[in-house]
């Protein structure tokens, strides 16, 4: 067995590297509650990282340590052949923690996690994490309940790498108290450049109407939040928004709501950047009341023309015999 190849056992913590010879590969990774009484509502996905992408450093815009008995924690993957020596270093609050990891194997991964650097635990405690190898590294977050038995959910996000870099980036779905679940997001930045920078964040609701524009100062490394309410977006606003740097930036959007019965739903997704754009968009995975999940897609025009976008969605339904239109 290579260095390459893996056996699949039970375990609580593993990585692994998908091949197909001659052909390009994407993949989404799904993460569920498996525990034997069956109980628990937790489910998360993150997209794979490709070889080509993987870098010496690598960025999370969100870091939480018993922030609202939320907590963080990364899997960070040696993508090399060789051994690597890895340091992880969490901004938050305008303090450094670090903590460092020696001879990680070719294609393993290891958790880090707050605790590990020392990162104060309590309200407030929100921030960035960037992991520098001496090789190649992929990466991973997934954000769950701190002092739950059983999860009731978890989110999930992969790490970001200098081929996500962008001065624009767009984040298609953001609310503030958005139907009775009261559906509310944060937009969570991250500067990776090497310079302090004024980031422009601009709330665009479905249906027209005023823009709300903000800034914030963001240091080299660090985060920022601007959360919905916060920002004075409306209760039941729907929108997307539009992130402005004068250097690279990357973000995640977190969303929380609670259904009826008191079931808090939470989940993350990675803003887009300029370059990233396309009139063609391909969606790997859609669900229409398959197993009680509905997925909904929401599009942003970010052509910046002023021109209005005529969307066309053709569906693929997956069945036994293949696919159909």
């Amino acid at each position: 067995m290579s260095s390459r190849e893996c056996a699949v056992a039970h375990r609580p913590l593993g990585s692994g590297v998908l091949h197909a010879k001659g052909q390009p590969l994407s993949s989404i990774v799904m993460i569920n509650n498996s525990n034997p009484q069956g109980t628990g509502f937790a489910g998360a996905s993150y997209t794979g990282m490709s070889e080509e992408v993987a870098s010496e450093t690598i960025f999370f815009p969100l870091i939480k340590h018993r922030h609202n008995d939320r907590t963080t924690v990364f899997s960070i993957q040696n993508a090399s052949e060789a051994a690597n020596n890895v340091t992880a270093i969490f901004r938050v609050n305008g303090s450094e923690y670090v903590k460092s990891y020696s001879n990680i194997q070719p294609f393993t991964s290891l958790l880090v996690t707050p605790a590990d650097a020392g990162v104060p635990g309590g309200f407030g405690q929100v921030g960035s994490l960037t992991v520098t190898g001496s090789q190649p590294l992929a990466g991973t977050s997934l954000e769950y309940m701190h002092a739950a038995a059983v999860v009731e959910n978890l989110q999930a996000s992969t790490a970001f790498t200098p081929a996500d870099f962008d001065d624009t980036l767009f984040c298609p779905l953001v609310r503030s108290g958005h139907t009775s679940k009261g559906l509310t997001s944060g937009v969570q930045v991250q500067n990776v450049s090497g310079a302090t920078q004024t980031v422009e964040y601009t709330y665009a609701p479905v249906g027209g109407g005023a823009k709300i524009k903000r800034t914030r100062s963001i240091s080299p490394g660090a985060s920022a939040t601007f959360y919905s309410p916060t920002e004075g977006v409306p209760k039941g606003s729907l929108g997307a928004v539009t992130l402005k740097g004068s250097e690279d930036i990357v973000a995640v959007v977190n969303e929380r709501g609670t259904l009826p019965e008191g079931r808090v739903l939470q989940t993350t997704y990675a803003c887009f950047g300029k370059q990233s754009t396309s009139n063609e968009i391909l969606i790997p995975l859609y669900k229409e009341f398959y197993k009680g999940n509905t997925t909904g897609i929401q599009v942003q025009n970010v052509s910046g023309t002023g021109q209005v976008a005529t969307i066309e969605l053709e569906y693929q339904v997956s069945g036994p015999g293949g696919s159909s239109g």
